[in-house]
């Protein structure tokens, strides 16, 4: 398994070099974001917005990069005609999903450092909060992605191609009625219901409370995990269903 991670990494780690698509994911989306939040916040003359609009901005970031390479690994195997003969190898679905998901979570820790450098030069030092802390918290949002990540790659198994707008939505949906600036509490009451099944919510109000009040609240650490948790094993059954419906169905051959 470890060699296959290995060669997983290696090819992805070329196609981000060769493409122009992947390195704006990088590099100039996750400096864009912070930036014109930043400079909101410093228009409006508050340093609880910087906080607050720094920690937005980076946590999504952060959040549709932990995805991006489970889902985007899939449908460029689609585009590339090379879904087949990726999966006549000899290894298994799991090692394909954990060598792309690791790769994403090594693609969101750069992400990371980028928008905490941003927000560094506007007086905002995330690590300054202890890293157990916050490894604890992004490391749940790595989680999310990699169900996230199985759950549209199932719908591409399912839907094919026309489901690939979910690849670049989903996360935005999500963190929006997660609370990304603002907590849960002022959402209209008919979608508030929702934050509550989202692991993001519990990990943007845990971020807030370490910056803005010093409370790091581990019933919420535990509430994102028991979620989590839940959502892998639902995820991977999905996805194995589709999976297998998608061989039994010749879905493969359509992409050789």
């Amino acid at each position: 398994m470890f060699n296959i991670m290995k060669a997983i990494w290696y090819r992805n780690l070329v196609i981000t070099k060769r493409s122009m698509p992947d390195l704006f994911s990088i590099f100039f989306w996750p400096l864009i974001t912070p930036i014109s939040m930043a400079l909101f916040a410093s228009f409006i003359n508050s340093r609880e917005a910087i906080i607050i609009l720094l920690l937005g901005s980076i946590s999504w970031s952060y959040a549709y990069s932990s995805q991006q390479d489970v889902s985007y690994s899939f449908l460029r195997d689609m585009w590339y005609r090379s879904v087949k003969k990726l999966r006549l190898i000899p290894t298994s679905t799991f090692s394909l999903i954990i060598g792309t998901w690791t790769y994403s979570i090594f693609r969101s820790i750069i992400v990371l450092l980028v928008t905490s450098g941003v927000a560094l030069i506007f007086g905002f030092n995330l690590f300054s909060a202890e890293i157990w802390k916050l490894a604890l918290v992004f490391f749940g949002m790595n989680l999310f992605g990699l169900f996230l990540g199985m759950m549209i790659t199932s719908a591409l198994l399912r839907f094919g191609q026309s489901a690939e707008v979910l690849a670049w939505s989903v996360v935005d949906a999500l963190i929006l009625i997660s609370g990304i600036f603002y907590p849960v509490s002022v959402l209209p009451e008919s979608i508030r219901w929702i934050a509550f099944f989202s692991p993001l919510s519990y990990a943007l109000e845990n971020l807030r409370g370490i910056f803005l009040s010093g409370i790091f609240d581990f019933g919420m650490l535990f509430s994102m995990y028991g979620l989590l948790a839940i959502y892998l094993i639902v995820g991977w059954a999905i996805f194995s269903r589709e999976e297998k419906r998608a061989r039994e169905k010749g879905f493969f051959q359509r992409y050789d």
